[in-house]
């Protein structure tokens, strides 16, 4: 009897469906594939990747062992090399010529360009509906008067990119990690914490098992992250920035919640 093959599945998530679409194609043309599913959403994602990761998993090690299996590794790990800072291009170099390589360049910096356009526009949004809500200044609350979009709130995000682009890159990377560890994971678990236990009958469709325990594991595990970073060269230079960045933020919102009358100001 002869032994039947296992076809490894492949799951794709994407909220693109011309990208679904062409790679749902591309995976089926494989031999020893198959096609798991398509997800275009977070909770499509997390059904399909509970069923199709192992094979995800092994998918993506093969991309990597094929860069090794192309280029010397230790050039590719080594920074000021020029493998260093363009593995891909020179993988395709090396792969299907100079033409393929010049090619994956230019589509790099082609996706870069949309990324950072596509941030500007999305990160504009926020202080707009900061200012809109009272809590960042009114000037930004304001859209264009024709085009109907943030313009006074994207210059701002625009100029501040520009500002940042002037700094080492890994310098801008790990301020903005640390800072997100410290004001956006941190804060976000103490907020739950804080909320479940100030409204305990709020509705709460997601449990946690074994809680607080998870919450405060992950709490420790960020805290180790961020303090950590101060046996790094230069690492409290970064843990300042971070520190002022937050002290800052919460003493001009006390100012503001002052001057509006809401929490923790508001009057009983």
């Amino acid at each position: 009897m002869e032994e039947t093959t296992r076809l490894r599945k492949v799951a794709i998530a994407d909220d693109s469906p011309a990208f679904l679409a062409a790679a749902a194609n591309y995976v089926a043309s494989l031999p020893g594939f198959m096609l798991a599913g398509i997800a275009s959403t977070a909770p499509q994602t997390l059904a399909l990747v509970e069923s199709a990761t192992p094979d995800v998993l092994l998918l993506d090690l093969g991309i990597s062992v094929a860069f090794t299996g192309v280029l010397p590794w230790r050039e590719m790990i080594k920074p000021g090399t020029v493998i260093y800072d363009a593995v891909g291009s020179f993988f395709m170099e090396r792969v299907a010529g100079f033409w393929a390589g010049q090619w994956l360049t230019v589509m790099v910096l082609v996706t870069a360009f949309a990324s950072v356009y596509s941030m500007m526009l999305g990160y504009s949004r926020i202080p707009f509906a900061a200012a809109i809500d009272g809590t960042f200044f009114r000037y930004f609350g304001k859209t264009h008067p024709t085009k109907d979009f943030p313009h006074r709130s994207l210059l701002l995000v625009g100029i501040l990119s520009a500002i940042a682009s002037l700094f080492d890159l890994v310098q801008i990377i790990t301020a903005l990690v640390l800072a997100r560890i410290l004001i956006m994971f941190v804060g976000q678990i103490i907020g739950l914490l804080v909320f479940r236990k100030r409204h305990p009958e709020a509705s709460r469709p997601f449990r946690m098992w074994l809680y607080p325990l998870p919450a405060l594991f992950a709490m420790a595990c960020w805290l180790y992250i961020f303090v950590v970073q101060a046996f790094q060269p230069q690492g409290w230079q970064y843990m300042l920035y971070v520190l002022a960045v937050f002290v800052s933020g919460v003493g001009l919102f006390l100012l503001l919640a002052r001057k509006q009358r809401y929490w923790p100001f508001k009057a009983v």
